[in-house]
C-alpha cells in the first residue's frame, strides 16, 4: 500500500511528532515501541541528568557570589545524550521511510491518474430555459 502522500505523511509523523509514530501507522507496532522506547529511555536519562543539577546550579547563583558552578562532566552527558536523541530521531524517521518504500504497490485502476491522449467528445449544450 505505497502511495507517495501516505510515504510522505508516514515519514512526517516520525520526524515531527514522536520517533516511532509512523511505524504504528504502517502497522508495524513493535518496531514502533522499540524506536519510542530508545528515545524515551534517552529523554527520561537527559531529563534526570537536567534535574540533579538544576538544583545545584540554583544554590550557586543564590549564593552572595552569585557564581554558578558548571560541572564540565555533567555538559559533556547533557551533550552526548542529546546527540544520540538527535540519531535516533533520525534513524527512526529513516527506517519509517525504507518501510514504505518496501511495501508492495497498490495496483491502479486503469485510467486512474492518467489523462487520455485522445481528443474527447464535445460537451452537449445546456439545456433550454422555460
Amino acid at each position: 500500500m505505497k502511495s507517495a502522500p501516505k510515504t510522505m505523511a508516514v515519514v512526517a509523523l516520525s520526524l515531527l511528532v514522536f520517533p516511532g509514530s509512523g511505524h504504528f501507522v504502517l502497522g508495524r507496532p513493535w518496531r514502533g515501541v522499540v524506536w519510542a522506547g530508545v528515545f524515551g529511555v534517552i529523554l527520561l536519562a537527559i531529563l534526570l541528568v537536567f534535574g540533579l543539577n538544576v538544583g545545584k546550579a540554583m544554590d550557586g547563583m543564590m549564593s552572595p557570589t552569585g557564581e554558578v558552578p558548571i560541572d564540565l562532566q555533567q555538559v559533556v552527558v547533557l551533550s552526548g545524550l542529546g546527540l544520540s536523541s538527535f540519531i535516533v530521531w533520525g534513524l527512526a524517521g529513516l527506517d519509517a521511510y525504507w518501510l514504505t518504500r518496501s511495501l508492495p504497490q497498490v495496483p491502479q485502476e486503469e485510467g486512474v491518474g492518467v489523462t487520455s491522449t485522445r481528443p474527447q467528445p464535445p460537451a452537449p449544450p445546456p439545456p433550454p430555459e422555460f
